[in-house]
């Protein structure tokens, strides 16, 4: 209990110590972190919109394009476009 008391001694000691801004400059300072908050948040969300229209862009522009086929393209249903045809095997009469 001792060393808690003491702690709370020592500190507020320190805390006397302590040069402490004005009102007038304390209320300068909080203009100024909230602008600078403010300008760096519209900053940051203009470089988020850019970059977001112009990802989209791209990607449109990726889909509007037809791409080369390969070779076994699919239908939605899953299956070939042109399946392979195989001959029968049986043999004539």
């Amino acid at each position: 209990m001792r060393k808690i008391i003491s702690f709370l001694k020592e500190a507020r000691a320190e805390l006397g110590k302590v040069v402490w801004p004005t009102r007038r400059r304390a209320a300068k300072l909080t203009v100024i972190v909230v602008v600078v908050t403010v300008a760096f948040g519209a900053f940051i969300g203009a470089v988020d919109y850019g970059l977001s229209n112009g990802v989209q862009a791209i990607v449109s522009a990726t889909k509007s394009q037809p791409a080369n086929e390969s070779p076994v393209d699919q239908q939605p249903g899953g299956s070939p476009k042109d399946p392979i045809q195989i001959p029968n095997s049986q043999p004539t009469k």
